[in-house]
């Protein structure tokens, strides 16, 4: 056992960190003046935190060590992550420039830095049991939990203003490790942003030419109905997120999502979110379809669909946006081609349109397409087009109005609903 008041005489408020074997001994002494904390209070971080700042106080003051504020929240984190069972994530938490982190079955811990578009490795090997309870803190706020029986899982993480990746909430999927290869679970979070995204952050990270954006703006305040599409992690959300800026204030806007992530500046939105049903529940699953339909019948003057994940929801959002409604989407494909193709599968799939009329209901229900993907590892807007509400020989007609490299967009003209 280290003698702490010992080692307390070599800090002081110069102190940037303790080591290893010392910070532990204070943990451990905080740990003991926590054990009466309830569930409850666990799960409410402001609340821990101010009796973990409490409690870590008290057990510097007994070793009789001085740290600086860097080095204090060094052990406070330690403390939080332990206690609300985050444990060697909280630090990371911490950070505000991650988009995603991963944990593999191997034990690896890699990150994904915001605006890029590649994963880092962190740490080269995290422990199983901490990652065990990594995932039964990641679980609890959705009342939920992972075995066996139930070996996939997706949920999310709602807004926690204290911890800053965590300022818009997450998205979360865990995998048993009964299904992965390699001895342990994996684990994925994607971070939502914590404030709305502005078409002015846009050009600044240099995903178009202003110019660009700002006749994307035009088009989406003259009730243009635009899909964005691109592959994962191609900015696809970030762009419809940033373009919903430009829809009028006075105007009523419901938004489908699954999960919630797109943050609205807007005084008049309602927000509607997808669920799955859950083993053992009797309540019903609602799909995205479920809420489009909803939407029509609640007047609605703008949707936005976050993603249209399946043939019934673009089928839905195609009929939605056929009736005169404005509307923001995206779609995961590479190109206008693939898009086309892609939607043709899944409406063919999953609702037995024919392979002409969905493609005439994507010419009539979308009138800009927009690719967002990623140049040498930056996002960046690759294309756009309008389309025709006639079909060009039983094929959709693209005309083209930007691609990557131009310095401005042709404007875009609205045609005639048929």
């Amino acid at each position: 056992m280290i003698d702490l008041n010992y080692y307390g005489s070599m800090w002081d408020e110069n102190t940037t960190s303790l080591p290893p074997s010392q910070r532990e001994e204070i943990v451990a002494r905080a740990l003991e003046r926590l054990q009466h904390l309830s569930l409850s209070e666990i799960t409410m971080i402001p609340l821990l935190q101010g009796e973990v700042k409490k409690a870590a106080r008290e057990a510097l003051s007994h070793a009789a060590i001085s740290l600086n504020p860097a080095a204090f929240n060094e052990i406070v984190d330690m403390l939080i992550g332990r206690i609300a069972g985050f444990e060697y994530l909280m630090p990371i938490l911490r950070r505000d420039d991650l988009s995603e982190i991963t944990i593999t079955p191997e034990g690896q811990l890699w990150i994904m830095k915001k605006g890029m578009t590649h994963f880092e490795l962190l740490l080269d090997r995290v422990d199983f049991v901490s990652t065990q309870r990594v995932i039964e803190a990641l679980l609890r706020a959705n009342n939920r939990s992972i075995s066996e029986a139930t070996p996939i899982l997706s949920g999310k993480i709602a807004r926690t203003p204290q911890i800053e990746a965590l300022r818009g909430g997450a998205r979360i999927h865990v995998v048993h490790q009964s299904i992965c290869t390699d001895g342990g679970p994996s684990i994925n979070l994607r971070f939502f942003e914590p404030r709305p995204v502005t078409p002015q952050q846009l050009i600044a990270w240099e995903l178009a030419p202003a110019q660009v954006i700002e006749e994307l703006l035009s088009a989406v305040n003259r009730e243009a109905r635009l899909m964005v599409i691109g592959g994962t992690a191609s900015g696809k959300t970030t762009t419809l997120s940033a373009l919903c800026s430009a829809i009028p204030k006075d105007k009523r806007v419901i938004k489908i999502e699954d999960p919630e992530e797109i943050w609205l500046d807007h005084p008049h939105v309602l927000t509607m979110e997808a669920r799955a049903s859950t083993p053992g529940s009797s309540l019903d699953p609602i799909t995205l379809s479920d809420c489009v339909d909803s939407a029509m019948r609640m007047t609605p003057q703008w949707l936005i669909l976050g993603e249209v994940r399946d043939g019934q929801a673009a089928q839905a959002l195609f009929r939605a946006q056929m009736s005169d409604h404005p509307g923001l989407s995206t779609f995961h494909a590479q190109n206008p081609s693939a898009c086309v193709q892609r939607l043709v599968n899944i409406m063919g799939a999953d609702c037995g349109t024919r392979a002409v009329d969905a493609k005439q209901a994507f010419a009539m229900g979308i009138d800009l397409l927009l690719q967002v993907g990623n140049v040498r590892g930056t996002r960046r807007l690759l294309g756009i087009w309008s389309i025709p509400y006639q079909l060009d020989a039983g094929e959709v007609d693209f005309e083209s109005l930007f691609q990557f490299g131009d310095a401005v967009m042709i404007p875009w003209q609205p045609g005639a609903i048929l």
